[in-house]
């Protein structure tokens, strides 16, 4: 459900967050959660109408995992890139 891929996604993001042990990072994310949160609800609607599906999000978080997972952080930061811009650009693209 939508409610659970909305949580879901904010848990990886904050778990990566909290892997990289670093107190300013984790404190950022500590502090703007609840507002990630709500923009992950009322941003995933916008999303959906362009060419991000529940499975394309899901692909590139398990990008992101397999490349910290691997221990290679080059990968890791292109992934995380890449996931961070198309998803940013999609959501600006369909609120015009």
């Amino acid at each position: 459900n939508a409610e659970g891929g909305e949580k879901a996604d904010l848990l990886f993001h904050y778990t990566i967050t909290r892997a990289t042990n670093n107190k300013i990072l984790i404190r950022l994310m500590d502090t703007i959660s609840d507002m990630m949160q709500r923009m992950l609800k009322s941003s995933r609607a916008e999303l959906y109408k362009g060419k991000y599906t529940p499975e394309l999000l899901l692909e590139e978080h398990l990008r992101i995992y397999e490349a910290i997972k691997a221990q290679d952080p080059v990968l890791a930061q292109k992934h995380m890139i890449e996931h961070l811009t198309g998803v940013e650009e999609e959501i600006i693209k369909n609120m015009k």
